[in-house]
């Protein structure tokens, strides 16, 4: 057995370049002016994701200032890679854009941007981050009840066997609704699809040697816990059968923490399917002047600690009569189709706006910002709406209660 934290000194999925010309936008040349002194790196395998830190000190051997950087990950790791960031020496993070050099097919670049200039003969220390999500395979496949989870993590240079019962969850489809309201209401509800992706369970399962003995089912998934933002209230856990009233929910100064308790405890290859949702006050994410309006907030929030999530789907309802609606992504995303959605009282529809991502991870935990423009006028369109519909109710009362429909007239009427 190998511990769980590795730190070494050498390239495994991230080579370094240093492009000191740009072709064009997405094409960048190697420089070899730049000489890299030292990596100091540190892979951290200790959940079901690889987090590798890498410190890195270059120095400019050329005569012209240096501007930016590659990082580079090549073979089969970038189709695992889910983030990777840079920040400079004073923790500052810095832009990246991915690019491709020519004559290096199989690696995908990314462009580091230095906020200044290293000029001919002086250092730089940078610090690149890169999250790996499924590169840890359970070895074997399939265990008892009993048994631990054991993982393998391989590179060119490295394997890696060793015990990891930390929770393997992996959250196939995510799909969250944003619904905004200017009545001073935000509605989020969010469907999600998980599965244990650790070893599978060999054997058949006990539930009584699992309640009896604690130390039954090491890598199996008892609970969890979501953190939600604090201001969350009316918070409701449910799944097919209907409310899961055995989970937790522990209001904190900066979060609420719900401990989340499946039905089942979840073994590997098993399956659970549960919608969470909640309201948060609008004034926290909403900012307006005049008809303009900003919605600022997460475009993925924590569903548990090293989560990784397959397919992401966010879908934004703004209010009916929302127009020039632009938005802006910290991170690339596919945008899809905009749509309508009808409820109450809607006559045009309400706008939505959908985009999904997948392979995200918590470093994706970042807010988006969605403009559009409301005539506040509007916000009279419900109520004189409900106001106009009673008003022709009570109207056809009054006319029916005075209309005579008898076929024959009262006695007194005769005479």
């Amino acid at each position: 057995m190998l511990p769980a934290m590795a730190k070494i000194q050498f390239f495994a999925f991230i080579l370094l370049y240093v492009a000191s010309n740009c072709i064009s936008v997405n094409v960048d040349n190697i420089s070899s002016d730049v000489r890299i002194k030292n990596v100091d790196r540190s892979i951290d395998i200790s959940s079901q994701l690889v987090k590798i830190s890498s410190k890195i000190t270059f120095e400019n051997a050329g005569k012209v200032p240096v501007k930016q950087f590659l990082l580079a990950v090549e073979g089969a790791a970038k189709n695992n890679l889910a983030f990777i960031g840079a920040r400079d020496s004073n923790n500052k993070d810095l832009r990246l854009v991915e690019t491709t050099v020519k004559g290096h097919d199989n690696v995908k670049f990314y462009r580091v941007e230095l906020k200044e200039p290293v000029n001919a003969a002086a250092s730089v220390v940078i610090t690149s981050d890169a999250v790996f999500s499924k590169a840890l395979l359970p070895h074997p496949t399939a265990i008892t009840q009993q048994e631990d989870q054991l993982v393998k993590y391989n590179k060119k240079e490295l394997s890696l066997h060793y015990k990891n019962n930390s929770p393997f969850l992996t959250v196939t489809r995510l799909e969250r609704l944003i619904e905004v309201s200017h009545w001073g209401n935000i509605a989020i509800e969010e469907i999600i699809e998980i599965e244990h992706s650790g070893a599978k369970l060999k054997g058949p399962f006990s539930r009584y040697d699992y309640q009896q003995d604690h130390h039954s089912g090491p890598a199996s998934v008892r609970s969890y816990k979501t953190l939600l933002p604090a201001s969350a209230s009316d918070v409701y856990y449910r799944d097919t059968n209907g409310n899961i009233s055995t989970s937790n929910m522990k209001v904190k100064k900066d979060s609420v923490e719900l401990d989340l308790r499946p039905r089942y405890p979840l073994f590997g290859g098993w399956r659970s399917h549960y919608t969470l949702g909640y309201n948060v006050p609008s004034y926290e994410y909403l900012y307006h002047s005049g008809n303009e309006y900003l919605l600022k907030m997460r475009a993925v929030d924590h569903v548990f600690d090293d989560m990784q999530i397959d397919e992401l789907v966010t879908k934004i309802i703004l209010p009916e009569g929302s127009t020039n609606i632009k938005i802006n992504f910290p991170f690339a995303v596919t945008r899809l189709p905009d749509s309508l959605h009808y409820t109450y009282l809607d006559t045009k529809g309400r706008p939505v706006i959908t985009f999904k991502k997948s392979n995200v991870v918590e470093n994706h935990i970042q807010d988006f910002q969605l403009r559009y423009t409301f005539p506040r006028i509007l916000m009279l369109q419900e109520p004189l709406l409900v106001v106009g519909f009673l008003y022709a109710l009570f109207l056809c009362v009054i006319v029916y209660v005075r209309l005579d429909f008898s076929i024959h007239k009262p006695e007194h009427l005769k005479e």
